[in-house]
């Protein structure tokens, strides 16, 4: 569980990177969870998450990036599903 504010906290129960070593995948999550962090702290919380508390489902189709950059792979899946909230 990220702690981004005083009363926003986001869990994501997992996340699989496919193709990727153990110690990339985990280079990729914590780029992930840092960049993610940093829109919402940097942009505020997207509209599309800003009315409720329950469990949000993100369409991720359309999503590519390459696999041989752990950590670009994980900023660039942060800005993927942030800008897919505001929507």
């Amino acid at each position: 569980m990220t702690e981004i504010s005083g009363n926003i906290s986001l869990e994501i129960e997992t996340i699989i990177f496919e193709g990727l070593s153990s110690h990339d995948a985990r280079q990729a999550a914590s780029s992930f969870e840092k960049t993610l962090t940093g829109l919402i702290t940097d942009c505020g919380l997207p509209l599309g998450w800003q009315s409720t508390t329950d469990e949000v489902d993100l369409d991720l189709s359309g999503f590519d990036a390459a696999l041989d950059r752990p950590i670009a792979l994980g900023e660039t899946l942060a800005r993927f599903i942030y800008e897919r909230a505001d929507r």
